[in-house]
């Protein structure tokens, strides 16, 4: 089979989240079905971050340029497309699976403007029509597609995520990544983009009134919008609080397992992949009751009410004191 994989996600130079997720997919594809031909595409808006595109991850990969309103083209190159980051394409004949990952943010008036909801309902619209296929990451996804917008639940099917090989509790941090960020002492992690969606502000809140000598670390990214509201509050707590910025994979294993829990109080994810990292890495995990987390959480982590600074900081000061609760 001839196999075209979007890849356009993937054309950054800081991986997180979808990026990492289209090309673990092609490595895997590659990896364990040698046998199929694969075409890597690029949409042509991606041509400006060339520079970034991901590298062919086997022979049988050779990459294509392609323009998603309009390429007839792509029906006689391949036999399958798979959108991998929310996106179908016009490709007359050509079969269709579309990966979505997320689409219940788009109700919460604070996650979202108009203009961005109405946009991201367009592409969903086209998905909906034009995809034979659509894998989402979580049953609370399968139901936000079928209820909020009509998909046939029959055509999506729920795939769920895991973490890299990489993410394993029978291995200690690496002091040396400990060392290189200043993580003398005990913290409590936070792994994410920081923005409002993960509740960040709300989490340095209820993080204050744990001891004076417990860290917060802050491992991601933050959106340049968010940063005029951080300042304050980070500024606030002072050296109790580590912003790391973008934090390259290879370094996450040791920050979960160097970490003494995993705080998530995020107010929407359709998935929550840091959970399953942490647990892989034997951190316990204290996450939200919104969205996804439950079913992903699985009843091996702490929940507390997003909108609840007092809850978030029960939890945090359950898994910070106790040590039969964090084991």
């Amino acid at each position: 089979m001839r196999i075209a994989l979007d890849l356009t996600t993937a054309s950054v130079r800081e991986r997180s989240g979808t990026s990492l997720y289209a090309v673990a997919l092609a490595q895997a594809l590659a990896r364990g079905f040698p046998g199929h031909a694969y075409l890597a595409c690029h949409r042509l808006s991606s041509l400006r971050r060339r520079a970034h595109w991901p590298e062919l991850p086997g022979p049988n990969f050779r990459r294509r340029v392609y323009w998603d309103a309009f390429d007839p083209l792509l029906a006689r190159q391949a036999d399958l497309f798979h959108g991998l980051d929310s996106r179908a394409g016009r490709f007359g004949p050509l079969p269709q699976v579309v990966t979505v990952h997320g689409v219940g943010h788009l109700w919460r008036e604070d996650l979202v403007d108009a203009r961005g909801r109405a946009f991201r309902l367009a592409q969903l619209e086209e998905i909906r029509r034009r995809a034979d296929a659509v894998l989402v990451p979580s049953a609370f996804e399968k139901g936000q597609l079928h209820a909020r917008l009509g998909f046939d639940p029959a055509r999506v099917h729920v795939v769920p995520l895991a973490p890299a090989p990489d993410f394993v509790a029978t291995r200690a941090p690496d002091q040396a990544v400990l060392d290189r960020r200043g993580l003398d002492r005990p913290y409590v992690l936070f792994v994410g983009v920081l923005q409002p969606r993960k509740n960040v502000l709300r989490l340095l809140d209820a993080f204050a009134t744990l001891p004076p000598d417990a860290v917060l670390v802050l491992a991601g990214p933050t959106v340049e919008s968010f940063r005029r509201a951080l300042a304050a509050p980070l500024a606030a707590l002072g050296p109790r609080v580590r912003p790391l910025g973008h934090v390259p994979n290879a370094e996450l294993p040791s920050l979960y397992a160097g970490a003494r829990c995993l705080a998530f109080p995020s107010h929407y994810e359709s998935f929550g992949i840091p959970l399953l990292e942490a647990m892989a890495c034997g951190c316990p995990v204290l996450a939200s009751t919104a969205a996804a987390l439950p079913e992903v959480a699985g009843g091996a982590a702490l929940l507390a009410d997003p909108d609840s600074t007092e809850a978030i900081a029960d939890g945090l000061s359950r898994l910070w004191g106790d040590a039969a609760l964090r084991a």
